[in-house]
This record gives C-alpha cells, sequence and structure tokens, in this order.
C-alpha cells in the first residue's frame, strides 16, 4: 500500500492520472520470494579400474543435476568415459578413449547472466498481483509481470556429444617407432523455443514456436615416424609426419506463427497458420599438415630445436592455399656447467633464444570465393518470385595470415627451484594480417575480406 501511494503522489506532482487508483486491487506481492527458489547441485559418479603388467582399463559414469535458485531453470547432464591400453609386445601399443555426453536445460536463454531476469525481479511493483481472480497472469499498464515471463515462456536446449580416439605406436627397427593416432568427435545441439499466447508477445501472434539443429563432426589423423640416437655425449630425436583433419558443420532452422493451442510448444510447428522462411546450411573445412623436427641435445648442457611445418587450408584459395612455417630454439643449460656449480647460487639457469613463424586462417569459410545467398521478391500480390544474390567480394588471391616471433629468456632456480625467476624480452610481428577493409560500394559492398596490415607486439 506504502508503494502505491508513493507511485501516486509522484504523479500527482507530475500532473497525470493516479497509477493506482481506490478501485486498484492493491497487493503485497514479494517478487524475489515468488521467482527464486534454494539452487540443488545432485552429482553422483561411478568408476571401475584395473590393470595387469601389459594392460589397463577404466570406465566411469557420471550424473549431474542442478536446480535453478531462477524458477523454471534446469540442466541435466548424463556422462561416459571409457578408456583402455594394451601393451602386446615390446613392439606394438595400442590405446583408445571414448567419452559420451547427453544434457537438457531448460530457460537458459540468458545463459550465465542473470542480471536481466533479476533486473525485472527486482524492479517489479510489489503493489500488483502475480495472478487475476480467473487464475490468469496479471498485465500491468499492457506487459507482463515479471513472474509470467520467467514461467511461461519455453526454451528447451538438448546437446549430445560422442568422441573418440584411438593410438598405436610399433617399433619398426631399434630406435625407429611409428605413431599412428585417429579421433573423431560428434556434437548435436537442439533448441527449441515457444512464446505462448497468454504473454503478450505471444497473444499479439497467436503463439510463436521455433525449433534450431545444429550438428558438427569432425574427424583427424596424424601418423609420424621417430628416430631416436645417441653417440657418447651426443642425442639426436628426427621427427617426420603428416596430419588431416575435416570439420562439417550443419544447421536447420524451422519456425511459425500463429497456433491453435499451445498445449504442443514447439513440437507441433506443422500446426502453425503461418510459416516463417526455413534455413538451412552448411560447411566444410579441410587442414592438411606436413611437418618435421629434429631435437639436439650435447652433454644435456647444449640444446637445439628446429621445425617445420607445411599447412595447407581449405579456406585459401588453389594458389595459396599451403604456407610454410619453419621455427629454431637454442639453450645452453648453464647451471650444469662446473663453473656456475661451483658458485652454490643457483639450482637452474639455462639461456635461451627461439625464432618461428606460426600461421592463421581464422577467417571463416569460403571467404576467397564469391558465395550465393538466397533473396526473394515479391513482384504481385500473391506472387512471390525466389532467387540468388552474391554474399560478398571474392577475394582469390587470400593466404595465410603469418606471425614472426624471436624470444630471448633467462630462468633461473634457487634453493633447490623453490624460488624460480624467468626475465623474457620479445618481438611479435603479425603480417598479411586477414582483415575485413573498406571497400567503394559501386563493387555491391561495403567491406572485402584481404591481407593488410602489420601489427607488432613486443
Amino acid at each position: 500500500r506504502q508503494y502505491a501511494d508513493i507511485q501516486n503522489a509522484i504523479a500527482i506532482e507530475n500532473k497525470i492520472p493516479p497509477l493506482f487508483p481506490a478501485s486498484f486491487p492493491v497487493a503485497n506481492t514479494n517478487w524475489f520470494d515468488a521467482a527464486t527458489r534454494p539452487g540443488e547441485v545432485l552429482n553422483r559418479t561411478l568408476t571401475f579400474s584395473g590393470s595387469d603388467k601389459t594392460s589397463k582399463f577404466f570406465l566411469s559414469g557420471n550424473y549431474l543435476k542442478q536446480t535453478g535458485a531462477i524458477v523454471n531453470t534446469d540442466f541435466e547432464r548424463y556422462t561416459v568415459r571409457m578408456g583402455a591400453e594394451k601393451r602386446f609386445n615390446e613392439k606394438l601399443n595400442m590405446g583408445t578413449n571414448v567419452y559420451g555426453a547427453v544434457s537438457e536445460g531448460n530457460n537458459s536463454d540468458f545463459g550465465d547472466n542473470i542480471l536481466s531476469p533479476m533486473f525485472s525481479i527486482q524492479t517489479a511493483p510489489p503493489a500488483i498481483p502475480i495472478y487475476n481472480a480467473d487464475g490468469s497472469y496479471y498485465k500491468y499498464q499492457g506487459k507482463d509481470n515479471a513472474l509470467a515471463l520467467l514461467l511461461e515462456p519455453t526454451n528447451h536446449v538438448i546437446n549430445r556429444m560422442v568422441n573418440g580416439n584411438m593410438f598405436l605406436d610399433y617399433e619398426i627397427i631399434k630406435n625407429l617407432t611409428y605413431h599412428f593416432g585417429a579421433g573423431a568427435e560428434w556434437q548435436e545441439n537442439i533448441e527449441g523455443k515457444y512464446t505462448p499466447s497468454t504473454l503478450v508477445a505471444g497473444a499479439a501472434l497467436k503463439g510463436s514456436g521455433s525449433e534450431e539443429n545444429k550438428t558438427y563432426f569432425r574427424w583427424s589423423t596424424e601418423q609420424y615416424l621417430t628416430y631416436k640416437f645417441n653417440v657418447n655425449e651426443h642425442a639426436v630425436t628426427a621427427m617426420i609426419g603428416t596430419s588431416n583433419q575435416k570439420d562439417t558443420y550443419e544447421r536447420l532452422r524451422a519456425a511459425g506463427t500463429g497456433f491453435s493451442s499451445d498445449l504442443l510448444t514447439y513440437h507441433n510447428l506443422q500446426g502453425a497458420a503461418v510459416y516463417s522462411k526455413p534455413e538451412t546450411e552448411k560447411t566444410e573445412t579441410k587442414l592438411t599438415s606436413y611437418f618435421g623436427r629434429l631435437n639436439y641435445s650435447f652433454n644435456d648442457k647444449y640444446l637445439a630445436t628446429f621445425t617445420i611445418r607445411k599447412d595447407g587450408s581449405s579456406r585459401f584459395g588453389p594458389n595459396n592455399k599451403f604456407g610454410i612455417f619453419p621455427s629454431g630454439a637454442v639453450a645452453w643449460k648453464m647451471s650444469n656447467e662446473s663453473f656456475i656449480q661451483n658458485l652454490n647460487t643457483f639450482s637452474e639457469l639455462k639461456l635461451r633464444a627461439s625464432y618461428g613463424i606460426t600461421g592463421s586462417d581464422g577467417i571463416g569459410d569460403y571467404s576467397y570465393m564469391s558465395r550465393l545467398t538466397s533473396w526473394g521478391v515479391i513482384i504481385a500480390p500473391d506472387d512471390f518470385v525466389a532467387g540468388t544474390e552474391p554474399a560478398n567480394l571474392a577475394n582469390p588471391n587470400l593466404k595465410w595470415e603469418e606471425t614472426a616471433q624471436t624470444n630471448l629468456g633467462l630462468d633461473m632456480g634457487f634453493f633447490n627451484d623453490r624460488l624460480s625467476v624467468t626475465i623474457d624480452a620479445y618481438k611479435k610481428r603479425t603480417t598479411d594480417a586477414l582483415l575485413n577493409v573498406p571497400v567503394g560500394r559501386w563493387w555491391g559492398f561495403g567491406t572485402q575480406r584481404v591481407n593488410s596490415g602489420v601489427i607488432d607486439n613486443k
């Protein structure tokens, strides 16, 4: 009542009609109590494992259930993980890991940010009731109340994921080992939304529903040969290999408005009176790499590493698909020198220097080519002509963005490495940065993806 009196007094001062006239059924609603509850978490895990001289095995399962502190927010997840490794003989070793998870969540539209619903709850007028006498939600000044906005919409999210990988190590001859690894991952995300006619937005459309399905699939393989040999104080490790990866993404969305009933929510999209334009898309990305590495150590004092990679990405055109990226590093473990040991000061002292070039293809898919998107025109009542139009300005000359970095460092350890100090100086320069730059509108677009600009970090 006090809130209503204050608001009426403010209205009188502003020379507007009172917000809560004498006929208004003034309530005393505690919106915070109505919209919140004690949050609860249930977490259960069961694990089995075993091993012998040549084998290891484990299996675990987990169940997680969270009851949100805000009403109508819940999360539930089941996970299973399994792994095994077997050494068949002195030459052959194999292993595998598999992981699967299924989760469901309700009303997670605001994600981890609860500021929006909490603001609506905290600022809701306490003088208005939650429900009308007939049980319907009370609307104030033509707007839904804070509790209705929490309880009535449907936002149901289902996530499913399975991934697995395996490896094989085989010693072909003494010191020469072959490694093969492969993995795959599948994910599915289903999100269903429905705004019922009990809400203002839903009443205007007689219910609004949508469902979106996204799937991701990735497979990858790698194989390499490693050769190690030691001669007196010299230790050399050489490795050469290749890897391949492919990512596929698909999306499907359907939506509609004008439902005869809210009972089936988004599970009855075929019952919509008005259909929204369906949306579908599919993208594929491929990455192929060839690499080599050489490690050298002399008496565990002087260390050197040299690597080279040749990476090919489907995100660039045929002329620039591959990039070559070398790197090298040297180090001097001064703490292994007798004149440093005689100082009885350092438990670790290492001077190091490195230089390397890395590449980036983070531009999205198909940026180098001209893509098409759907476009339609209504040329007469009930006469829709579908078509396509360019979606971007092509650039077949796109190539890898390159970052070169030089680093000098000194690592120091004292008191048996209880105290560590590291000093680093570096210079990093990115060239051929992949950027969207403005172009003349006569091209039909405002920007074009190009290799442009230099970025320095020191």
